[in-house]
């Protein structure tokens, strides 16, 4: 998804993408690494599921460190 971006408010995560915004969950299948972090997330008003990479070159260094966390918190 180029141009998409994930949002983290109120305690539920958002993709939005363009003028489009939807409602996901990250699944345990998220992972990160040093230098990549993948996440696995299930739309939810459609029941789909999808996938972001995300490379560590392309995020500021402390929203990388913050979505990390997020992601031990989902185990």
């Amino acid at each position: 998804m180029v141009g998409a971006q994930l949002h983290w408010r109120q305690g539920r995560w958002t993709l939005q993408q363009g003028a489009s915004r939807r409602t996901v969950t990250l699944t345990r299948r998220s992972t990160a690494t040093q230098w990549l972090v993948y996440l696995a997330f299930n739309d939810m008003p459609a029941g789909s599921a999808g996938q972001l990479w995300l490379y560590a070159d392309s995020i500021p260094r402390d929203q990388l460190r913050k979505l990390r966390v997020r992601l031990v918190l989902l185990e």
